[in-house]
């Protein structure tokens, strides 16, 4: 099984019209017909730790020469600030879309009638009709094809709809797998923080021979 991510925005429909929400209901509903991929849509809402931002801004109010009317607007703030992180309504969102491919599943193959909409991809879809188990080479070649092509055309719905979409390199999609298993780590200590921790291995460094050697180093690293 072969998979590509990426990272959609958000459409702000409050503000929109009712022909501008029309047209990204149309486009999303064109988008879903055109892909011929298994897909998984994927929303993560996560706590915003707002403390040190409070404390910042408290700071600076502290340390500005402002006006009383200015300073009482700005505690304001602070005690919105406050009021949020006390509640764990400051939350962020952000939404994904992963298509799985597997070139051995005959769902996929053209004579069942699902093609992907790129005449090349069908093409070779087709002279691989039949085949149970093929090489490893041809199976990384045909799956990159059709996930390009999907995200091709995800990429160009996503621009008639006002959205962002950026793929995930490695890092991204080991960045996305340690937000969803670690939900509640997650939002005070990204994957980079854990994998200096040594979270992710049985072995861990041992901080003994490190003391020694400063100890009889005298303290010299």
């Amino acid at each position: 099984m072969f998979r590509v991510c990426l990272q959609v925005s958000q459409v702000n429909m409050r503000t929109n019209a009712d022909m501008e929400k029309l047209k990204v209901w149309v486009a999303f509903r064109s988008f879903l017909n055109e892909i011929g991929l298994s897909y998984t849509l994927l929303q993560l809402s996560q706590f915003v730790d707002v403390r040190e931002y409070a404390r910042w801004y408290s700071e600076r109010l502290e340390k500005s020469r402002l006006t009383p009317q200015l300073k009482e607007s700005g505690q304001n703030v602070v005690k919105f600030i406050e009021e949020l992180d006390e509640n764990k309504n400051s939350r962020d969102y952000s939404g994904y879309i992963v298509f799985h491919y597997d070139p051995d599943d005959p769902l996929f193959h053209a004579e069942t009638g699902v093609k992907t909409g790129n005449p090349k991809v069908d093409e070779v879809i087709s002279k691989l009709t039949g085949k149970k188990h093929l090489p490893a080479e041809e199976r990384k070649n045909l799956a990159r094809m059709v996930l390009n092509e999907a995200v091709q055309i995800t990429r160009s719905y996503a621009e008639q709809m006002g959205m962002q979409c950026r793929q995930l390199d490695r890092a991204g999609v080991y960045d996305l797998s340690y937000r969803v298993i670690q939900k509640d780590m997650s939002a005070f200590s990204g994957v980079e923080e854990a994998s200096d921790a040594q979270c992710f291995t049985p072995f861990h460094d041992s901080l003994t021979a490190k003391l020694v050697q400063l100890e009889t180093s005298g303290g010299r690293e």
